[in-house]
């Protein structure tokens, strides 16, 4: 605005009472600024004072944390096992089907001509495979009512379902009575992709490069292109498992499934921190895996494995069926 004559009437006439009285508001507006950073500046050195306060009671309390609960640099690492609402569970891979004795042979013979015809769901038993059913229902005859499976849950697969037949049919024609059974897509076999059944003498003779990079990455971590590795199967059957906990506690549950549904289950069950299998546990045909309860609410692996009621000891047949 225009400099004109000051209206205040204290002020002397012309422009000296005005300096006086802007000299005035001047030091004075100065004094309250200067007090307002001072305390400005007092709040600052007291909320960096408390920062450092609880960064140092943090890291005191992180070093109490280690040495209280120090990590080893090696040696067995500490597992976790979650409780299991189930009573018992026992899983069994189907028998010996036409895939499993192809795969075989081509191992034998160290080449194979081409895939396993057909789709992988449907590869059917073996006479062998059927007989192995047969040996499996007398097994699940000899289980006392009171302790042996009360449901049974199998894999939707035409070889699993099979084996489980021909277990029903000889246990009810020696024990007079059946179980309930369900089938969940969840127990289905390792999926391999654009390799679907194909031997792995057939995988190292048409794809070299992809056959070393299975050696080179193991076979619990490898994953087909367009399937899964067993990284993938254990995750579905780990659902599974906390599923079947959840609808069926205190049951005894039977599984009919694969090879690879029974490893990933070793791997689900054995907890969290649990280390993956350098190698892959074999896993027979017709083979009885068991947990039990350890009377804490969890499962422990008690039998894995086990072929007794088969007779004579076979060797496990290779994946692929």
């Amino acid at each position: 605005m225009p400099w004109g004559p000051c209206r205040e009437a204290r002020c002397a006439p012309g422009l000296a009472g005005c300096a006086t009285a802007t000299a005035t508001a001047t030091a004075t507006a100065t004094a309250t600024a200067t007090a307002a950073v001072t305390a400005a500046v007092t709040v600052t050195a007291a909320a960096t004072a408390a920062v450092t306060a609880v960064t140092a009671t943090s890291r005191q309390e992180a070093r109490r944390m280690v040495q209280r609960d120090p990590v080893p640099p090696s040696g067995p690492r500490a597992v976790l096992v979650p409780p299991c609402p189930l009573g018992a569970l026992w899983a069994v891979r189907h028998g010996e089907s036409t895939a499993n004795a192809a795969f075989a042979e081509a191992e034998r013979s160290g080449r194979a001509a081409r895939p396993v015809p057909g789709r992988d769901r449907d590869v059917p038993l073996t006479a062998t495979g059927a007989a192995q059913a047969r040996a499996l229902g007398r097994w699940l005859a000899d289980r006392e009512p009171a302790t042996g499976p009360d449901l049974v849950v199998c894999s939707p697969y035409r070889r699993a379902r099979q084996t489980w037949d021909g277990m029903a049919d000889t246990a009810a024609g020696a024990r007079g009575a059946s179980l309930p059974v369900l089938v969940d897509e969840r127990l289905r076999d390792r999926e391999t992709g654009v390799h679907e059944l194909w031997p792995p003498a057939l995988l190292r003779e048409r794809a070299p490069e992809e056959a070393a990079r299975r050696e080179r990455v193991g076979e619990w971590w490898y994953r087909p292109p367009g399937g899964e590795a067993l990284t993938d199967v254990a995750v579905r059957v780990g659902q599974f498992v906390t599923d079947l906990g959840a609808a069926a506690p205190g049951r005894r549950v039977l599984l009919v499934a694969h090879d690879a549904v029974v490893v990933a289950l070793r791997q689900v069950l054995a907890g969290i921190g649990a280390e993956a299998p350098d190698r892959v546990p074999p896993v027979p045909n017709a083979s009885v895996s068991h947990w039990r309860d350890d009377g804490h609410g969890r499962l422990r692996l008690a039998v894995w494995g086990g072929t007794d009621h088969l007779g004579p000891a076979r060797p496990p047949a290779p994946d692929g069926g």
